[in-house]
């Protein structure tokens, strides 16, 4: 599976499980998810985060993060020293 198809499998799974906004950023193996601020504390309590990781392995990674500054426009291009769009 490449690697679109991967982040597309698993934002929808994410959704699924009612995230209205997700992202799925792919680096190697390895998915940051990132979520709206106010929706961490529900997708790192222990059940939810069992299914998130669960669907997301499933999808094809074998790491799963979730970024705990939330979801922001650009943030891929923080990594490679650009500002992120506001």
């Amino acid at each position: 599976m490449d690697k679109l198809h991967r982040v597309e499998e698993a934002e929808y799974a994410i959704r699924a499980l009612g995230f209205r906004v997700v992202r799925v950023r792919a680096h190697e193996g390895i998915a940051r998810i990132e979520v709206l601020p106010e929706d961490i504390p529900r997708i790192v309590q222990p059940d939810l985060a069992a299914r998130v990781a669960r669907a997301v392995r499933d999808a094809g990674f074998s790491h799963v993060t979730i970024d705990l500054l939330g979801y922001r426009s650009g943030s891929m291009n923080e990594q490679r020293g650009a500002p992120p769009n506001p």
